[in-house]
């Protein structure tokens, strides 16, 4: 009798022992699926911060984006960025906010907009790493406390914007309730915070090339006028040396006075396109819709004396009415045909085609030819100043055409490249919005 009960008590244990690891592992099952959730939670506010930032165009719409998705996230209706002076350092206060309730929380945006510097964003800062407030209440160091409460927030965090080890900025968040300290978000929003950066980093250093770009074409006006002047007197006194002691000259000396006028038009020339390179940078676009055939067709007349002497066959089909700058577009057309005559091998009778693409959002106009070619290495090469992929006294020039060229598409929003000819030769395409 004994060794039954023994044995239902065995039964019995081992039954519980059964239960309690069924629950065990339930609780873990369901521990993890949470864990799993929480991290595919995280891993979509990165990748939904992360897109934002990407397709950012300036600094506060990324960070805006950001502010916004972290609330969502979080639940918490505050949220606000700071960033610091590229100069002195300093951090100020944004337009950036995201706030659930505008009327209950306008009073606490006013308070952080008329603070010189805010604690917990100027202590994030200083050490570039986050800070947490879990009681607003108690927190010595935070001098917002009392709107904050009136507003009803009780709890907060920041953390830096960082562009490699430096700190550009901070964003804060505020909560309705209490919260003690989560590592495990801090960590997440450390990693928001370098993906910012980059947004900061990328926008300075666009800030920077404009001003460069900006000192440049100013310098280049400035030296080309002030070239201007001396060369011409050059060119004048040479040629009038020429005509003078013409008789008095043997073969060499007429040869010297040749190559000095010479070069004397070609350091001209260089000035003209350098000049021409500044003002398509910087002149106003006088927009207009034009006929982009009239366009071609005066290009032509220009380039009469060309046509005449490379016997040049130029076909133009048709081709749409645009909105640009008649005489810049214009241009762009001359120096495309000028290089298509030219760029030619000896004896080969230039061949040069002008067409057209419907890209529904843009026009696509292409000048092919039956030149020499350029190179696949050298097809972004040729847009660049004084580049001379073709040397040679046989295709002269000042290696400003293309660069100035490309510069006046991409001003009218669209772009200039260059691709290799099936039938032998280059095809310059440029789009032009509709």
């Amino acid at each position: 009798m004994r060794g039954r009960i023994d044995e239902a008590g065995a039964l019995r244990e081992e039954l519980e022992a059964e239960r309690q690891a069924r629950r065990d592992a339930e609780r873990l099952a369901e521990e993890n699926a949470r864990a799993l959730y929480d991290r595919q939670d995280e891993l979509e506010l990165l990748e939904m911060v992360a897109g934002a930032s990407n397709e950012a165009t300036a600094i506060e719409p990324a960070l805006g984006a950001a502010i916004v998705h972290v609330c969502a996230h979080m639940r918490w209706p505050v949220g606000h960025a700071y960033l610091s002076d590229e100069a002195s350092g300093t951090l100020r206060s944004t337009s950036v906010w995201y706030l659930e309730d505008e009327a209950r929380y306008s009073a606490f945006r006013d308070a952080t907009e008329r603070s010189t510097a805010p604690g917990l964003p100027t202590r994030v800062v200083k050490a570039g790493e986050p800070a947490w407030v879990a009681d607003v209440a108690t927190e010595p160091e935070f001098q917002r406390a009392e709107v904050a409460m009136g507003a009803g927030l009780r709890s907060g965090f920041a953390f830096p914007v960082l562009m490699g080890t430096q700190t550009v900025g901070a964003l804060e968040f505020f909560s309705d309730r209490p919260a003690e300290p989560d590592p495990v978000l801090l960590g997440l929003m450390a990693q928001i915070g370098v993906q910012l950066g980059r947004v900061v980093e990328r926008e300075r250093a666009r800030e920077e090339l404009e001003r460069s770009n900006a000192d440049l074409e100013a310098f280049a006006y400035l030296a080309s006028h002030d070239l201007a002047a001396p060369l011409r007197a050059v060119s004048g006194f040479v040629s009038l040396l020429g005509r003078r002691y013409h008789d008095r000259l043997d073969d060499e000396g007429r040869e010297i006075i040749g190559y000095a006028i010479d070069g004397v038009q070609r350091m001209q020339a260089m000035i003209d396109d350098l000049l021409l390179y500044s003002r398509a940078g910087t002149a106003d676009l006088q927009r207009q819709d034009v006929a982009a055939h009239g366009l071609v067709a005066a290009a032509l007349r220009d380039l009469a004396p060309a046509l005449a002497e490379t016997g040049a066959a130029v076909e133009v089909g048709e081709l749409p009415t645009v909105h640009a700058d008649a005489g810049q577009l214009q241009r762009v057309f001359q120096n495309l045909l000028s290089n298509a005559m030219k760029y030619t091998a000896p004896d080969v009778e230039p061949r040069v085609l002008v067409s057209c693409r419907d890209l529904d959002a843009a026009w696509e106009i292409a000048v092919a030819d039956n030149g020499i070619g350029i190179e696949p290495r050298n097809a972004e090469r040729v847009f660049e100043m004084f580049a001379r992929v073709h040397g040679g006294a046989d295709y002269r020039g000042t290696g400003l055409g293309l660069a100035i060229s490309r510069r006046i598409v991409e001003r009218h929003g669209g772009r200039l490249w260059v691709e290799p000819n099936a039938g032998g030769g280059s095809v310059f395409r440029l789009t032009l919005p509709r």
